[in-house]
């Protein structure tokens, strides 16, 4: 059985880098970097309120649950996903963010059309569902 022990809310419009129109390099690296910045600060602030000692390395499962105008294809939510994925491991979260098979973590994902609310809602569970 899981333990919940972090709960938060990224706001903003997640999009695939690799569709829409065809912007520059620089483009595509400025929005990752904002989601991933954000998405860092949020995480830090979220456990420091809540005075939370967390190992990176335990086993921890994170559901990634976007909020979208749109729903994205399969491949399209992990690229999404991937800029708030790496701010969370910035943060000390987790130590990787590699498969489960060398990580130990289970990363799940999912969506859901909020078109009042978009962003990224993102729930922590000490140990790994059986999945």
């Amino acid at each position: 059985m899981n333990t919940r022990i972090l709960e938060f809310f990224i706001p903003g419009k997640i999009r695939r880098q690799s569709n829409g129109p065809q912007r520059n390099f620089y483009a595509h690296a400025r929005y990752r970097k904002a989601w991933r910045t954000r998405a860092q600060v949020i995480a830090m602030a979220t456990i420091r309120q809540q005075h939370l000692d967390i190992l990176p390395d335990a086993p921890k499962t994170i559901r990634l649950r976007a909020r979208v105008f749109n729903l994205f294809d399969d491949d399209g939510l992990a690229a999404a996903l991937k800029p708030c994925l790496d701010g969370i491991r910035d943060s000390g979260l987790i130590h990787s963010d590699a498969p489960f098979e060398k990580s130990g973590h289970r990363i799940l994902r999912s969506q859901r059309i909020d078109r009042q609310h978009e962003g990224v809602e993102i729930l922590v569970d000490v140990g790994v569902d059986n999945v």
